[in-house]
């Protein structure tokens, strides 16, 4: 489950309090005051989280927060940020039975940024056993 937080302190929840699901597009609307976009992976409720202000990723082990940046940043190198969360599913497919039910292969969270001169996409990549790794595409 994803949470946004805001400049102005309001949270958003994928998950309202009615059990509905919500849509993305609703954070894409306020990305100008996005602050914080918080992924909560799993029944122990891992945290992994990504500030849009400065480009720092952080994770939550053992109750306590480890932060790191995305290689060579400084305030300087890291211009237009925009957040990324999308989740990335794997279908085997055989020629048998076709195509089979997708299962999760990740949860991308992080953002696209402009870096020296060109647009890349940095992100955590989150399995299904909340192990990650930082990928730069």
């Amino acid at each position: 489950m994803w949470q946004a937080r805001f400049e102005d302190g309001s949270i958003l929840n994928q998950i309202t309090e009615k059990g509905d699901k919500r849509s993305y597009q609703e954070v894409l609307d306020k990305v100008d005051v996005l602050e914080t976009l918080t992924l909560i992976a799993g029944t122990n409720k891992r945290l992994f989280n990504v500030h849009l202000k400065s480009g720092r990723f952080g994770v939550k082990i053992h109750d306590s927060w480890q932060y790191f940046f995305f290689n060579d940043y400084n305030q300087d190198t890291l211009t237009d940020f925009q957040p990324i969360y999308f989740e990335r599913y794997r279908h085997d497919f055989t020629l048998e039975k076709g195509i089979q039910e997708g299962t999760l292969d990740f949860i991308g969270l992080g953002y696209s940024a402009i870096y020296k001169g060109e647009r890349k996409r940095i992100y955590l990549a989150i399995n299904s056993k909340r192990s990650f790794c930082l990928k730069v595409e």
